[in-house]
């Protein structure tokens, strides 16, 4: 294995539109936000006429190509071109990639991006606070280990197979989750709606606690955003976000175990969406764009109400309740308790909830099946391109997959 110079390996921006490009080619355009982490979603790419194109699209690429995202790298929107397409063209936002026959593998290139080493070397290089990237000619210096060609190709084989698997595994999460939804849907459709949410609520639904940006620091107390929800869970909660708070602001914002938080002001496709609060490690509050709501034990199960609230028939009301301003819609503590809702005796509340947890069950045991080939790929990844681990070694961890 040798350590090399990037632009030793690879040809940085071999081809370029020039200034004799006819204004009429048509041409299909890879913008950044079409590529993210090693995919790129070729459904949103556009045709472009070289005339009315983008300013940035310069950079001509094909088939093996490698594209490297300069701007904001800790993003890595980075991407492989595995498709034959007549004309592609990606913007100067890329640095593309073309490895030198004979001396570098186009997938060994791929995966190396997407590497540690990668990162670390864009990430320290990158130039700008609010639009950090990285120019040309430090891409081109970057630091590779290069092992010998066949080594490259057993590399690339082995990171492609984990690749395969966890997009297996993804498929799979996929499907459980939409048979989730689909259950829940089925079971909602058979209970009509005979209440509202607020005959099942201790006290009105609370706003949320409104903190400027310079409140938030690295110690505090962690507060909930709406971008931390996601299909009526909150993400991540060992690393929210954390603000600096009195103690009477800590006691009045507080969050419960079985709290239901919900989304009153967000785009019109999200206003509404709401999340359990599970069991917390620590005092934990929630930002003045949500509503807190506590559910009386003696009439629900908040589970039983959270499930409902995610469900298309309560997301219906919080749209059609929903005052619009601009790029937003909000809803108010009388939409959140006029919500239609069914309420059932608490027996039938308790057999929905054990149905229901039954396919969560097995939806996170997927996850954490795909979660544990991710991080299998990132540190074999990490060790076969540093050395530390050769082919071998790596074909008898899949092996025992």
């Amino acid at each position: 294995m040798r350590e090399m110079r990037l632009e030793e390996v690879v040809e940085v921006n071999p081809e370029v539109l020039g200034a004799g490009t006819p204004s009429s080619l048509n041409f299909r355009y890879i913008d950044l936000s079409a590529v993210s982490r090693g995919t790129i979603s070729w459904h949103q790419l556009d045709i472009h006429k070289r005339s009315t194109a983008p300013s940035r699209a310069q950079r001509r690429v094909r088939r093996g190509d490698c594209l490297f995202g300069t701007v904001r790298p800790l993003q890595q929107s980075h991407g492989y071109i595995d498709k034959n397409v007549d004309l592609l063209v990606a913007s100067t936002g890329f640095a593309v990639l073309r490895a030198k026959p004979g001396i570098a593998n186009s997938r060994f290139i791929y995966h190396w991006m997407l590497s540690s080493s990668a990162l670390t070397q864009s990430d320290a290089l990158a130039v700008g606070s609010s639009y950090p990237a990285v120019n040309e000619s430090d891409v081109s210096k970057f630091r590779i280990v290069l092992p010998s060609l066949v080594e490259q190709q057993r590399i690339a084989e082995i990171l492609d197979t984990l690749d395969a698997q966890i997009k297996s595994s993804q498929l799979l999460v996929e499907k459980v989750t939409l048979l989730q939804d689909g259950v829940i849907e089925s079971i909602f459709s058979e209970i009509s709606p005979n209440g509202c949410i607020g005959e099942l609520l201790t006290g009105t639904p609370k706003n949320g606690i409104y903190k400027p940006s310079s409140d938030y620091a690295d110690s505090g107390t962690p507060i909930i955003r709406i971008d931390r929800i996601q299909r009526g869970e909150i993400q991540s909660q060992e690393t929210l976000p954390r603000v600096k708070l009195s103690k009477s602001e800590e006691v009045q914002f507080a969050l419960q175990a079985d709290d239901i938080l919900i989304n009153r002001v967000n785009s019109i496709d999200y206003v509404g969406k709401s999340a359990l609060i599970r069991d917390l490690q620590e005092t934990t509050v929630f930002e003045s764009n949500m509503m807190r709501c506590r559910v009386n034990r003696n009439v629900a199960i908040p589970k039983f109400v959270a499930t409902w609230l995610g469900t298309s028939h309560a997301m219906r009301h919080f749209r059609s309740s929903a005052k619009s301003a601009i790029a937003q819609a909000s809803v108010n503590q009388r939409d959140i308790r006029a919500c239609p809702v069914p309420i059932a005796d608490l027996n039938r509340q308790g057999d929905v909830i054990r149905i229901v947890d039954g396919i969560r069950a097995q939806k996170h045991l997927r996850e954490l099946e795909l979660k544990k080939l991710q991080l299998l790929k990132q540190g074999l990844m990490d060790d076969l391109l540093s050395g530390r681990v050769r082919t071998p070694e790596a074909e008898a961890v899949l092996e025992d997959l």
